[in-house]
């Protein structure tokens, strides 16, 4: 892109990174695959983004093809970052990097609504299980939750009902997956309130593989 530093390099490696390679760039690109978002819950869920750095970073961005600037319908003044088709293709580098951070993971446990989703569906995998609907309420960002043809699709919420409803912060609903999987302890501690059939997160767990428990902050503070 002109005026930005080039690489000098024609590894296609260098040539990805001259376009998402600028710190908050993946990021950005996470917060965008659920959906379109403005400019405010952008910023809301990048936490330590300055406006400054967040609008030249959607403005690259835009320019490298990776996002469309859209005006909603009858908003003059409301407008919407998405990612463009070949901007969503970079889901499975997103899911390739958070799987080799595995490997030597941070203690931080602060995760945006769209990367406690994220992590949810870049880490299931095909077994077998009965079919279940999700409503999940990270926060005030909904996300609907479903397993169909041995798949769990994981995506912004729709129309249609679900068997069950989670409400809980987006840190909770990722350590409740990935850490204590305690679905009574949580609602016990008042971090999570459930509707429906409680079978269906056991279900939504068999997805999942197993991974190394640590105690939860939320019961030790409901201590």
């Amino acid at each position: 892109m002109a005026g930005k530093r080039s690489y000098d390099d024609g590894c296609l490696v260098a040539q990805a990174l001259e376009r998402v390679g600028e710190r908050w760039a993946l990021l950005v690109a996470r917060e965008l695959l659920f959906g379109p978002r403005r400019f405010g819950e952008l910023q809301a869920d990048l936490r330590g983004v300055s406006p400054n750095v967040l609008s030249q970073r959607l403005a690259d961005l835009t320019t490298a093809g990776v996002l469309a600037h859209r005006q909603l319908p009858g908003a003059p003044n409301l407008w919407t970052y998405e990612l463009t088709p070949w901007g969503r293709e970079l889901e499975p580098a997103l899911a390739a990097l958070g799987a080799w951070a595995a490997l030597a993971p941070s203690t931080d446990d602060k995760v945006s609504a769209a990367a406690a989703i994220f992590a949810l569906r870049a880490a299931s995998h095909p077994v077998e299980g009965s079919r279940f609907d999700l409503k999940v309420d990270l926060s005030g960002r909904v996300f609907h939750v479903r397993l169909g043809r041995q798949r769990l699709k994981v995506e912004a919420w729709g129309d249609g009902g679900a068997d069950a409803t989670v409400v809980a912060t987006p840190e909770v609903f990722h350590r409740l997956v990935f850490q204590d999987r305690d679905l009574d302890a949580a609602i016990k501690a008042g971090a999570v309130t459930w509707k429906g059939d409680r079978k269906a997160f056991q279900r939504l767990l068999a997805f999942v593989p197993a991974a190394a428990k640590a105690p939860p902050a939320w019961m030790a503070d409901a201590d």
